[in-house]
């Protein structure tokens, strides 16, 4: 199989903005893996987080963090929610040479949670500082939770500069002083900005809210006060089928077949025509939960068998006889897995997700909120997000 003919696969063209990304990607992986890895990181781009593309700013905690909860001293929630005069520009609007930089798009708000975003919340900037490492570290109050679990009262942001960027690395950062509701993400217990290339939400000096954004689903709120944005997004993440159906296991089933398989037999080691080890897993077809809508993909009968790198079999842990809950990556005539999509399947039905050794690269397994159900279970998940889909897309 060709590498190139990999890259096109695993980075689907449904996907906003992929060429550019797939391009500069594989140029940065070229200067610090081997040809091989190169190849297989693509592979897992489109079904997996994403993250080291959307890793755009850093969150530092401050000590001795207050609940989030606690008002401001000096002044009230509804004062708070104040920033600066805005002006209206649209970040898709400000480009280098006509051309926008590469990145993952957000053009809805079911993205974000698609890409398992931590939280949305309200701050006011406090101040900001340049470093010499041309980042931008923003001191922020968190006004308030919107979504998820982020505790702090104040914390510090850090945003990247490139001088190069579609937004010519202004555009989108913090302004002291300003307000935003901000989607977040952690990692190793740092916190960083996602999606403020396409939606960064500045609340003005009258409390109205401004999205910067070209995409309806955000710019339909500009004018309008940051409450009625809360009390949509509120709404939003209190539909449980919204949830499901922009959860990071949906987004996977557009790309890969969620199957129920028995590991047959491992053949012994091999070689690509690149020269790498591999192992054949053959495997036993118990039930095909979900299939992608790809034309490229291989049909998947009774049997097949899966390519697994000797590099990676510290992390793909199949062991014969054994019944899993799978996600199989079909193109041609080969198929991959993922480490951080598969879940094994015990005597009573329940699955219990196997977690690659090396979670800091796609983050945990997709099956991890759903330790403990049954096959029954995920079958009902599935029926639900495809019913979704056929009303909403």
């Amino acid at each position: 199989m060709k590498g190139k003919e990999i890259i096109r696969h695993a980075v689907r063209a449904e996907m906003p903005d992929m060429e550019q990304l797939r391009q500069n990607s594989i140029q940065q992986a070229s200067e610090k893996t081997t040809v091989k890895e190169n190849v297989w990181l693509k592979r897992i781009i489109s079904a997996s987080a994403c993250l080291v593309a959307v890793v755009l700013a850093i969150v530092i905690f401050f000590p001795d963090l207050k609940d989030n909860n606690t008002e401001p001293s000096g002044t009230s929630i509804e004062s708070a929610m104040q920033g600066l005069p805005v002006e209206n520009f649209n970040l898709a609007d400000v480009q280098n040479g006509g051309m926008a930089m590469s990145r993952i798009g957000f053009m809805n708000f079911g993205s974000f949670f698609e890409w398992d975003v931590d939280c949305f919340v309200v701050v006011k900037v406090s101040d900001t500082q340049t470093t010499k490492e041309e980042q931008q570290i923003s001191d922020v109050i968190i006004l308030q939770n919107v979504y998820g679990e982020c505790t702090a009262d104040t914390t510090q942001i850090r945003q990247y500069i490139y001088k190069d960027h579609f937004c010519l690395g202004s555009t989108n950062l913090l302004r002291k002083g300003g307000a935003y509701l901000l989607a977040l993400k952690q990692s190793d217990g740092k916190w960083y900005i996602i999606g403020d290339m396409d939606v960064l939400f500045e609340i003005d000096d009258k409390g109205l809210v401004w999205s910067h954004s070209d995409f309806e689903d955000f710019n339909r709120y500009d004018g309008k006060s940051i409450e009625s944005l809360i009390a949509e997004l509120q709404n939003m993440v209190s539909n449980d089928d919204f949830m499901l159906a922009n959860s990071p296991i949906s987004v996977t089933l557009r790309y890969w077949t969620l199957a129920d398989i028995t590991i047959s037999s491992k053949s012994e080691q091999k070689t690509d025509t690149y020269g790498f080890p591999y192992y054949s897993y053959a495997f036993t077809v118990n039930e095909i939960l979900s299939e992608p809508n790809d034309s490229n993909a291989t049909p998947l009968g009774k049997t097949g068998s899966i390519k697994v790198y000797a590099d990676e079999e510290d992390t793909i842990k199949l062991f014969t006889e054994n019944r899993y809950l799978i996600c199989l990556d079909r193109y041609e005539d080969e198929i991959y897995v993922n480490s951080q999509m598969i879940a094994k399947i015990k005597d009573d039905e329940t699955i219990t997700a196997m977690p690659s050794d090396k979670q800091n690269y796609v983050g945990a397994s997709i099956f991890t909120p759903y330790d403990g159900n049954k096959i029954s279970d995920i079958r009902d998940l599935v029926s639900r997000i495809h019913s979704w889909r056929e009303i909403y897309e």
